[in-house]
């Protein structure tokens, strides 16, 4: 199926357009809401490894992964099982949402899987974003849009 970004800075509307935009037209979405913002009452957050390994076979869902930078942890092994999730998402029927804070935190080779990203204000610095996206002109532009709009919640979707 889907596959989304959601970037930005705290503060800039990331978890604002996701349960106004996106949220509402969904049904039952699973989310890894680290710091419980989506739900009212407090509930016991497995580990990311725990959540990983309880998403991986299950079909026709959307799974958020707040705060996605703890799933791409390359020292916890995690990152291979979550793309491999990304890779079988079709087969599953699976629509995958993750929320980052920095543009640089994300692996470059996710952007293959990614059919959707929403981008705000980070707090990157502009050479770490060119250096790293350097061969991805799509991201630099659009870093650079958002960057120089005045608006501090202005978002670029592409």
């Amino acid at each position: 199926m889907k596959a989304m970004l959601i970037i930005g800075g705290t503060g800039r509307g990331k978890s604002h357009f996701l349960k106004t935009e996106i949220l509402p037209k969904i049904q039952a979405p699973i989310i890894y809401d680290i710091n419980n913002e989506y739900y009212n009452e407090q509930i016991a957050l497995p580990t990311p490894e725990q959540f990983v390994d309880s998403i991986e076979n299950i079909k026709n869902r959307v799974f958020v992964f707040e705060e996605a930078s703890t799933f791409f942890n390359h020292s916890s092994g995690l990152t291979t099982k979550v793309k491999n999730i990304l890779a079988r998402k079709r087969h599953k029927n699976q629509f995958l949402i993750f929320v980052f804070h920095a543009l640089h935190e994300i692996p470059i080779d996710i952007f293959k899987h990614i059919s959707t990203t929403v981008l705000f204000k980070t707090k990157d610095r502009n050479t770490l974003i060119e250096t790293k996206f350097r061969h991805d002109e799509q991201i630099i532009e659009a870093y650079r849009e958002v960057l120089n709009n005045t608006n501090p919640h202005y978002k670029k979707v592409f």
